[in-house]
This record gives C-alpha cells, structure tokens and sequence, in this order.
C-alpha cells in the first residue's frame, strides 16, 4: 500500500494520499493528530498498539507533492515490483538529509525546483527500537 500525506504551508491544506487516491483534507496547522483530531504517527497508535508492518520507503520532499505527482510514484512503485519481500529482509534503514524542514520552506521561492530532502532505503520495522536508541 503506498501512503502520501501532504501539507501546503501557504494554503494550510492538509491532505492524505492512499494508493494516489486522495482519502481525507483539512485545513489546520501542519499537525495531523490536531487537524484531524486523530493521532497520525508511524510505529505507534493509540492505546499503544505497535505498527505490525514495514516501511520500506519514505521521502520528505521540499514542497506539497501534487495529485499527478504523487500518482506518478505509486505507479513507479509498481512498475518496479513493489517487491515487499526483498524489502521486509533489511533491518537497518539508512536515513539521509541534507537540511531542516524549517531551512527549506523558509528559502524556497516559486523559482525553486522541487528536492527530496530526506529519504530511506527502509525498511523500517516496528521492532527496530533498540536499534533507534543506538543511533540517538
């Protein structure tokens, strides 16, 4: 399953993504848990229930992914396999970035090409705290 939520900090538009079709939005601070008034988090639910799965991949671009866009991945997902076995056998996600999300909204400009500033080559498992702590 491919999620893609979105927040456009100039709209305040708030928007969820499941498979490139467009679930729920809302206009709020950039907070899910308070937009929607539902906690939004990954690897922990309410009442404590753990996430049973794996992430296999994750980005966080500079700006809101549009519709097409986010369409475009999740066809590109498929078109590679979307081979959740490979993926389920790495433990350790390498995560990369290269500035804050503060940094980038602060300077981007419409002239501004889009960049992934954050990413993984996941995944990322739910019992992969002890390795979390390690790392700080």
């Amino acid at each position: 399953t491919h999620v893609a939520g979105t927040y456009d900090y100039k709209t305040k538009q708030a928007k969820i993504f499941i498979n490139g079709d467009i679930r729920n939005q809302s206009i709020g601070d950039g907070q899910l848990s308070r937009d929607w008034g539902v906690r939004a988090g990954i690897g922990n639910h309410e009442k404590n229930r753990a996430l049973r799965g794996s992430i296999d991949e994750f980005r966080i671009y500079n700006y809101a992914l549009k519709s097409d866009e986010i369409k475009a991945l999740v066809s590109a997902c498929k078109a590679n396999g979307g081979d959740e076995t490979a993926a389920a056998q790495s433990q350790s996600p390498d995560i990369t970035a290269d500035t804050t999300l503060q940094e980038q909204a602060a300077s981007r400009t419409s002239e501004d090409k889009p960049k992934v500033i954050a990413t993984s080559t996941g995944p990322a498992n739910s019992d992969s705290s002890s390795k979390r702590d390690e790392k700080g």
